[in-house]
């Protein structure tokens, strides 16, 4: 009789267990790797289909210790999804060091219990890489070539060419090209006058004069003031239009009263004939 109870009451407590549902934890990933003085963040889905979230949380276990963790300088906790069936949570870890390398549990609760899974973490040096380059130094030895004239070529580079006030007569391009450059450069030793300068140079100052003056009345604002340019624009059309309606209509009204009279004087031209 005993045993016959306890095998009841064992099957009421086997049943009762698999009535219950508790939430079901899925960390992302389920290890971590990161370096210290980094950062780092931890992530777990959390499910629960029957009873709502009522409690999230995360604790770290090392080397046997547990500590709950809370948000703040070093921990960073984000919870999303409390009171409903789907949640999330976040754990960002800063300015990590070599003690932060555990096991970190994400705890999801309904009312029915809790369930954790974990994350590991593990911390490693930061490492350095140096990378040692070699400087090639390459030098490019150049030979400079001075081309010079000889006396030969200048004497008759001199008799081809003839200065004579300021005029050039050219024989050769090398020598137009030499006396275009310097060509007012013999009136600066000259003991001439402003008015004698002015004269000498009075041609090509009047052949500049007439390079650079522009003609007012071939300019686009010259031109545009004597027409009128199309505005097609809505606006435009419908001011001209009820400027245009604004003088017929008293044209019409004074032409009308002007007919109507001109018609009685043919009327009584015509009586007048018959009556004669």
């Amino acid at each position: 009789m005993k045993d016959s109870n306890t095998k009841e009451e064992s099957c009421r407590h086997l049943q009762t267990f698999k009535k219950l549902n508790f939430p079901i934890v899925s960390p992302e990933p389920t290890t971590s790797d990161a370096i210290i003085g980094g950062s780092v963040t931890l992530a777990c889905t959390i499910t629960s289909s029957v009873h709502p979230l009522t409690s999230v949380s995360w604790t770290k276990n090392n080397a046997g210790a547990s500590q709950t963790l809370s948000t703040g300088m070093k921990y960073v906790i984000a919870n999303v999804g409390l009171n409903q069936n789907i949640g999330s949570t976040t754990l960002i870890i800063n300015s990590l060091s070599s003690s932060d390398e555990a096991n970190y549990f994400c705890n999801g609760e309904n009312q029915d219990g809790v369930a954790s899974s974990s994350i590991i973490l593990q911390i490693s040096a930061q490492t350095t890489t140096e990378i040692t380059t070699e400087e090639t130094t390459t030098e490019i030895t150049t030979e400079e070539t001075t081309t010079e004239i000889t006396t030969e070529e200048t004497t008759k580079l001199q008799q081809t060419t003839t200065v004579t006030g300021g005029s050039c007569t050219c024989h050769s391009d090398t020598a137009c090209t030499v006396l275009r450059v310097f060509r007012w450069a013999y009136l600066k030793d000259s003991n001439l006058t402003f008015e004698e300068i002015k004269e000498e140079m009075k041609e090509y100052l009047d052949e500049l004069k007439s390079n650079l003056t522009v003609d007012q009345k071939t300019t686009t604002a010259a031109i545009r003031r004597k027409i009128s340019v199309r505005d097609n624009r809505t606006s435009a059309v419908s001011v001209g239009s009820t400027g245009i309606i604004l003088l017929i209509i008293p044209a019409i009204f004074i032409f009308s009263l002007d007919f109507t009279r001109f018609i009685q004087y043919i009327q009584n031209r015509k009586r007048t004939n018959n009556y004669k």
